[in-house]
């Protein structure tokens, strides 16, 4: 499974909970999700998928860029063990980031009860934004994480 690959139109979803290394102050390692990505890449549902090891903003960036396309998570919608910006920031927390075409979400929520949607890609020009609880657009920038 690629990064690139994700459509205008394609919902963002992701598995399990973000901000939980984050949380515990990097003292907590999630799961790796192995089984599940192997899964959902050989479910045909999938369009691009990546881990969150570098949070999931920073995943959902990577996505659209590798896909040239925009961007829009609804925060509400994101399954928090922390604070929103534990969630959207922290990493470590190795859950999948992926896009799937809406036509096909149903199917693929009723097989892998595991799935919440929280976004959407949108056109490039569209960049990349967050849908805030009180449903105000944010317009995310500057996301590359560094090595060292």
């Amino acid at each position: 499974m690629l990064r690139r690959g994700a459509k205008v139109g394609d919902l963002i979803c992701v598995t399990g909970k973000f901000g939980v290394s984050a949380k515990h102050k990097y003292l907590v390692v999630p799961p790796i999700r192995l089984k599940e990505a192997q899964q959902l890449a050989q479910s045909g549902a999938v369009n691009a998928m990546i881990d969150s090891s570098d949070g999931l903003a920073v995943s959902v960036r990577l996505i659209a860029r590798a896909s040239e396309v925009g961007a829009e998570l609804w925060e509400k919608e994101i399954p928090k063990a922390g604070n929103i910006n534990q969630a959207l920031f922290g990493g470590e927390d190795y859950e999948l980031v992926f896009t799937v075409p809406q036509s096909k979400i149903n199917a693929l929520k009723n097989h892998f009860p595991f799935v919440t949607v929280v976004g959407r890609i949108v056109p490039q020009e569209k960049e990349f934004t967050i849908l805030d609880a009180k449903n105000r657009r944010k317009l995310v920038k500057n996301l590359e994480f560094r090595h060292f």
